[in-house]
């Protein structure tokens, strides 16, 4: 019995590590392409499981070398950082060195680094 649950547990744990959300038909693709120096990704890896907005943002946010990891969503702070870059009706801001705030019309979405988080050698920081 120890050895079936411990195959159970190993199979949904390899599939959650190679998993993404997959961002193909949502509604913000098509109208909001990378900004100049931001890329907009489906997040990798453990990542993937604090997702919560797949289908309204981005997952993942690369700026600078950095993965920023989607990790909440909320109202607009009163001061969402430098703006990094525009793309349709969204702005990326750098409020600080381990956070992004995507704002949307309806939203903002908070982003964090993660440490090592796609490679699955650690869980987002």
């Amino acid at each position: 019995m120890r050895a079936q649950v411990a195959l159970v547990a190993a199979a949904l744990l390899a599939t959650a590590c190679s998993a993404s959300t997959t961002s193909s038909g949502t509604a913000w693709l098509a109208a909001h392409p990378d900004p100049p120096g931001v890329h907009f990704a489906e997040a990798q890896g453990l990542c993937v499981v604090t997702v919560r907005y797949p289908t309204e943002a981005p997952g993942e946010i690369d700026y600078n070398g950095t993965a920023f990891i989607q990790m909440e969503r909320g109202g607009v702070p009163a001061n969402p950082g430098k703006s990094i870059g525009t793309s349709g009706d969204w702005t990326v801001h750098l409020q600080d060195q381990s956070t992004i705030v995507l704002v949307t019309p309806g939203n903002a979405y908070t982003y964090r680094a993660g440490a090592k988080c796609g490679s699955n050698s650690a869980a987002p920081t």
